[in-house]
């Protein structure tokens, strides 16, 4: 996922002005995107991306300096979702990358268990201009 965050000179913006979740879910046959960018909770969310995710895979998500956003699973030269942005669905804010894994609010709190999460390697380029005001 890719979270609003400060460039250092300004206060952190909240979550919802650009929040880029790119393979979530929970089943392990497919996850879905999703763009949040209202504090009503809008959201743009993607098709189900249908992958079997108890196999290793490439994921490759791009967003241009248009606001565009690509998702890529396995073949990088054909994307599986594209999403012509605009700056209220995809604010040109500053992000930073993270990953996540959590349970909802709806796991049972009495029981504890584990989980192994296997990654192989992150890159991160930034091939287009900076957004105005970001580091």
């Amino acid at each position: 996922m890719r979270w609003p965050s400060s460039d250092g000179s300004s206060p952190e913006p909240p979550w919802y002005n650009g929040e880029s979740d790119y393979c979530e879910g929970s089943s392990l046959d497919g996850c879905t995107s999703f763009l949040h960018h209202s504090s009503s909770s809008q959201q743009v969310a993607s098709p189900k991306h249908l992958v079997d995710l108890t196999q290793w895979h490439t994921l490759r998500a791009t967003q241009s300096a248009g606001n565009d956003v690509q998702i890529f699973v396995d073949d990088m030269a054909k994307p599986i979702w594209s999403y012509d942005g605009t700056t209220v669905t995809v604010p040109d804010v500053f992000k930073r990358t993270v990953l996540q894994q959590e349970c909802r609010s709806s796991c049972p709190t009495d029981v504890t268990d584990w989980e192994r999460i296997e990654v192989d390697f992150v890159t991160v380029d930034n091939q287009e201009a900076t957004p105005t005001g970001a580091r």
